[in-house]
């Protein structure tokens, strides 16, 4: 099981460096930093134990929180891809090629309605200097495109972040009916995801006091906000599945 894998991995990684057979090499993600991949593999398993958790229930809840304990401390552990000039983001190539690629309206209406800071940044304005999505099942040519976040010709591709770690302790603290918890670590995964994708190093407190903070704390909201947080990855689509 990928369980397994992990704590396979974890170990190895554990290791004294004097019984690493070889260095790491050509690492475009940490630069051969162990300590970092130890982090990204813990954050992987709290991922891979909340993904269980219709069968494990309560179980997987701690299972993911003592995965979180070992996992990102900061969106600086972030494990992704880099891109550069010579070999560009994947999906910025793709809209060079379709220029029909738009994003959807269910998340531009989302976020417009909070007012979000990051939606500059996850769309681009349309011709008319705004930001709109096309409907579910029609095609809106005028619509934006995606935003330089995700399809930027240097934008990292994504794996697992520290904002999706927040939000899988959220959930999890959440339906081990612990309140004061999962708001702490909600309000933590959007300072994170909004920071990130702005690339500020101030976060807007009162935007999201008044926006999100106000709101009753449940399992939607959580959710919501970890699908705004995890566009560009498929995680968004696993969990609602």
């Amino acid at each position: 099981t990928l369980k397994v894998i992990l704590d396979g991995a974890i170990a190895d990684l554990s290791k004294a460096s004097s019984e690493n057979l070889v260095a790491v090499k050509g690492d475009v993600i940490y630069a051969g930093n162990i300590a970092k991949w130890k982090k990204a593999a813990y954050s992987v398993k709290a991922r891979n134990a909340m993904q269980l958790s219709k069968v494990k229930a309560t179980t997987a809840y701690t299972e993911a929180l003592a995965a979180v304990a070992n996992g990102f401390t900061s969106n600086s552990d972030d494990m992704s891809v880099p891109w550069e000039s010579a070999n560009h983001n994947p999906i910025f190539q793709f809209m060079e090629q379709r220029v029909d690629v738009r994003m959807g309206a269910t998340l531009v209406d989302m976020m417009t309605s909070l007012s979000d800071p990051r939606l500059p940044f996850y769309a681009a304005k349309d011709g008319s200097g705004s930001y709109t999505g096309s409907a579910i099942g029609s095609q809106n040519g005028e619509a934006s495109k995606p935003g330089s976040y995700i399809a930027g010709a240097t934008a990292p591709s994504v794996i697992i972040t520290y904002a999706e770690l927040k939000f899988i302790e959220a959930e999890a603290n959440f339906m081990l009916n612990k309140t004061t918890e999962a708001k702490a670590a909600l309000a933590e995964g959007v300072k994170a995801s909004v920071m990130k994708a702005t690339g500020s190093t101030t976060f807007d407190q009162a935007w999201y006091d008044s926006k999100i903070g106000s709101q009753t704390l449940s399992l939607e909201l959580i959710m919501t906000q970890k699908y705004i947080a995890t566009f560009g990855t498929n995680q968004a689509y696993a969990d609602y599945r």
